[in-house]
């Protein structure tokens, strides 16, 4: 798309690449520990899934180069929404189904990450020559914004699932407080 639209040569590919290699490592290790100290992780779904929204409609909107690179940031930070989404299945399904539920999301990302490339790939060259060549990246974006308008519903979600479960005294394990860990007051099994 970059190299037949925007004649981007190795280099440039490469930078974007790296643009995006870059934010996601930072996002993956110091970013979301220091998100998680000011935000519940519901918050943190909701900021991750809104820059892939960004990410998408700045990339199918570009007219130069130039907002490609500004993409690729929210890109990088949009993935750590994946392990926020994991974090929560863990602390609200049963102890039991957490296995369960952790390889319904990796099978779940794993196709994603396999037919999502090839669909887009193939809206790509229907659209190319069209008015709008990225309106494929669009359709990743109008997709990326319904998982953020679901994202709404996690609280009320997560608290009826902490209401219902026997070791969660009733509150969920990971408010934005100061953070549930093993030794605190609330620890699962406590009374």
């Amino acid at each position: 798309y970059c190299k037949r639209r925007f004649d981007f040569t190795r280099a440039m590919s490469a930078g974007l690449l790296s643009t995006f290699g870059l934010v996601t490592v930072v996002t993956q290790s110091a970013g979301l520990r220091y998100l998680q100290r000011h935000l519940s992780e519901p918050q943190i779904v909701r900021l991750c899934f809104s820059c892939a929204v960004l990410a998408f409609l700045v990339y199918g909107t570009a007219a130069t180069p130039a907002p490609l690179y500004v993409a690729m940031v929210f890109l990088g930070v949009s993935i750590g929404g994946i392990a926020a989404v994991s974090s929560l299945a863990s602390q609200v399904v049963a102890p039991p189904h957490v296995g369960e539920a952790q390889g319904v999301l990796t099978a779940m990302k794993a196709l994603t990450e396999g037919f999502g490339p090839l669909l887009v790939s193939s809206l790509l060259h229907a659209f190319e020559g069209s008015s709008l060549p990225g309106a494929p990246w669009l359709l990743c974006g109008a997709s990326a914004a319904v998982a953020a308008v679901l994202s709404l519903r996690l609280e009320s979600t997560i608290e009826a699932h902490a209401a219902a479960a026997p070791g969660h005294n009733g509150r969920y394990a990971a408010e934005p407080t100061a953070g549930w860990r093993a030794g605190e007051e609330g620890e699962e099994g406590e009374e």
